[in-house]
């Protein structure tokens, strides 16, 4: 995560918004049909990891690449999340895919 995110989302005083705009963005990270791992807790959120397990039985190229294509649209999710933090207006944030 980002630290101008970070420090974004730290300076949020009401646990409440923070709450809401997780839960928000679990809900849209679950419609696109992508796992997740919000490191270390709702309240401290220092990253979050997106991932979709691929077995390799029935891999096509099909498959690989709608997987790669869901993760990318989870990590659009999560930098749009942080560009709505107040202050927020432009991405400095870094992905890592790891295949």
């Amino acid at each position: 995560m980002d630290k101008e995110y970070k420090k974004a989302f730290v300076a949020l005083k009401d646990n409440e918004e923070k709450l809401k705009i997780l839960l928000d963005l679990e809900r849209s990270l679950l419609e696109i049909n992508v796992a997740y791992v919000l490191t270390p807790n709702h309240k401290n959120l220092e990253r979050v990891e997106i991932y979709k397990k691929i077995y390799f039985d029935g891999l096509t190229k099909d498959k690989f690449m709608n997987t790669i294509f869901a993760l990318q649209r989870g990590t659009n999710l999560v930098n749009l999340m942080f560009r709505q933090l107040p202050g927020q207006h432009s991405s400095n944030s870094t992905t890592t895919f790891i295949l």
